[in-house]
């Protein structure tokens, strides 16, 4: 596995034809953004472009990145000259198996970024405040910004960045916006993504949010969610993720945590702070993420037992 700069990576995009571009599992706005901006842009330059979907999108994104990618997955049997992953270097948050379909891998992600025993992987990795930085840098340099480009990548980092309001925003991301600024953003669109709440999320927030959990000595809450909660309310795992952007705003929490058991068995965890660093308390989930804002996907025959886990390592820590 090699780092890679931008120049190198639009070198491998001009010398090749076939390209795949691939998300991570349950796509959400940043990621969509990212890779509906590079779909367009590769395909101006008259790539042969193929989006690998293994993971169904929301139709609600259709007017970004496209009916004919909504609510379907797609796992090609083919060879690539190029595949670009975004947003994630997991590969087992994605379709794993493009490493035996394409010459080179390219990994495009803001976040740490895991290292693979393999020649055909290479990485960018800025450490900015979005992945869509990174993609706006090779699009701005291959001059081929346009409107709806622009409204994808305002999209990816105006929910990466919480509206411009995480703790590491630096210049560099606000002078980015403002030169997508320039271009003719599609503002109502992105403003129905954000805002329009469906009935069963109200259901949803209503029925858990009772049982929501505080450690004021600590400065410390969680929530736990299960699946059963989920499909009494006729929501989905989405939109049960979408409760921690509600409890983190807590006044005189630093820490919060939720909590979610999906059909598989399996134990999402979602951690939030203002303050603490949560990077080393989540790598012993094996998580990752950014320092206040990280998560983790757990094999778990019992959500409470890894609760108080997550909660007493947490307090061990700060």
């Amino acid at each position: 596995m090699h780092e890679i700069t931008d120049d190198k990576i639009i070198d491998y995009i001009n010398k090749s034809n076939n390209i795949a571009i691939l998300m991570h599992n349950s796509p959400d706005e940043d990621c969509v953004g990212c890779v509906s901006a590079l779909n367009i842009a590769l395909k101006k330059l008259n790539k042969n472009v193929e989006i690998i979907l293994q993971s169904k999108i929301n139709i609600k994104y259709s007017k970004i990145i496209g009916k004919r990618y909504i609510n379907k997955k797609y796992i090609p049997n083919k060879y690539y000259d190029l595949a670009i992953l975004l947003d994630t270097s997991d590969l087992n948050r994605t379709y794993n198996n493009i490493i035996n379909q394409t010459n080179k891998l390219i990994i495009m992600d803001h976040h740490e970024i895991i290292n693979y025993n393999n020649n055909n992987i290479y990485y960018l990795n800025n450490k900015d405040t979005a992945t869509a930085i990174l993609v706006f840098n090779i699009i701005n340099k291959l001059q081929l910004l346009d409107d709806k480009i622009c409204t994808a990548l305002y999209l990816a980092i105006k929910y990466d960045t919480d509206n411009f309001k995480i703790l590491n925003i630096d210049s560099k991301t606000h002078l980015i916006t403002s030169q997508l600024l320039k271009y003719n953003i599609n503002f109502n669109l992105i403003h129905q993504l954000e805002d329009n709440i469906t009935l069963s999320y109200i259901n949803l927030m209503s029925t858990c949010l009772v049982n929501l959990k505080v450690d004021s000595v600590n400065h410390i809450c969680y929530l736990i969610i299960t699946y059963d909660e989920i499909k009494y309310c006729n929501s989905n795992m989405k939109e049960a993720g979408k409760l921690i952007d509600i409890i983190k705003n807590i006044e005189n929490i630093d820490i919060s945590y939720l909590l979610i058991s999906n059909y598989n068995n399996q134990l999402i965890i979602k951690g939030r702070s203002k303050q603490t660093n949560l990077i080393p308390i989540i790598k012993s989930f094996n998580g990752g993420g950014h320092p206040h804002a990280v998560g983790c996907l757990l094999n778990s025959d019992d959500i409470y037992i890894t609760k108080n886990k997550l909660i007493n390592k947490t307090i061990n820590s700060i």
